[in-house]
């Protein structure tokens, strides 16, 4: 949301009310969904206060949940069990939660940290996940394994779902074939788009590779992104109030410039980003 008041009299007031009632006045993401990453695989070290972090993005307000499932690595029955401390960091560097157990050898034990952010945004920086050996009566014996998974607001919403078609395409020398699709949410933001193709066996099929060309087309009909490859294409557009103003009807605009056809053209992946 933006502040839209901006004297240096009374503006920390009013800054502050709006705060309360609607969440911070910074640009912020509006949330689409939750996004998970994970499992992911840390290994922690023997050292007291050794210390492992994976890092992540959060791009809207709302609930992270970090579940994490731990136990030493040792295969010895006489060994002992550690204690492990869990936590996750903001982008500040500041401490969000912590957890504090535990861990015992052959089993994985379960420990979940939640906290609820007003602080995200598209550009507010790295969160991490902190895992650290804090073992005080057994130092520097004993490692341990943890399995991360991380579910967290997302403000990237999947929008592939909104192609008139999801039928992967074929083309012959010289032939264009189009996809539309509408925004869920018409607000300025990021498009991503990636595609997978390859040339058909008259070709010499996945061994021969050739180049697609693929255009964005804005709701007017204008060009706003082309590109054209002999592999997996990216590409991301920035949408503008402009173009929102124009419609709500893109179109993905296929075309083969080869002697060979192409087949197995499919839209893997259409997602729109929303920063307000």
């Amino acid at each position: 949301m933006k502040s839209i008041f901006r004297s240096k009299s009374i503006a920390g007031t009013i800054a502050a009310a709006l705060f309360i009632l609607f969440g911070t006045i910074t640009p912020t993401a509006s949330a689409q969904g939750n996004q998970t990453i994970g499992p992911i695989t840390l290994n922690v070290g023997s050292r007291l206060n050794s210390r492992v972090e994976f890092p992540f993005n959060v791009t809207a307000n709302g609930q992270i949940s970090v579940r994490i499932e731990w136990k030493t690595t040792t295969l010895l029955p006489n060994d002992p069990d550690i204690r492990l401390r869990a936590q996750i960091i903001k982008p500040d560097g500041s401490v969000a939660t912590t957890a504090e157990r535990t861990v015992v050898k052959y089993q994985f034990r379960t420990v979940t940290l939640n906290h609820t952010t007003q602080e995200a945004s598209c550009t507010s920086g790295v969160w991490r996940v902190r895992i650290t050996n804090r073992e005080t009566t057994n130092p520097n014996r004993i490692t341990a394994l943890a399995r991360v998974r991380i579910t967290m607001p997302s403000a990237t919403q999947n929008i592939i779902g909104r192609l008139n078609s999801r039928v992967k395409i074929r083309l012959l020398e010289g032939n264009t074939e189009n996809r539309t699709f509408t925004l869920s949410q018409r607000s300025p933001g990021t498009l991503r788009v990636e595609v997978k193709f390859n040339t058909d066996l008259l070709g010499g099929g996945p061994l021969n590779p050739r180049p697609l060309r693929v255009r964005l087309k804005r709701p007017n009909g204008s060009v706003a992104v082309s590109r054209q490859t002999n592999s997996v294409l990216n590409f991301t557009y920035s949408v503008t109030q402009a173009d929102i103003n124009g419609g709500n009807t893109w179109t993905l605009e296929f075309f083969n410039p080869n002697p060979q056809g192409i087949e197995n053209i499919e839209v893997q992946k259409l997602s729109h980003t929303v920063c307000q």
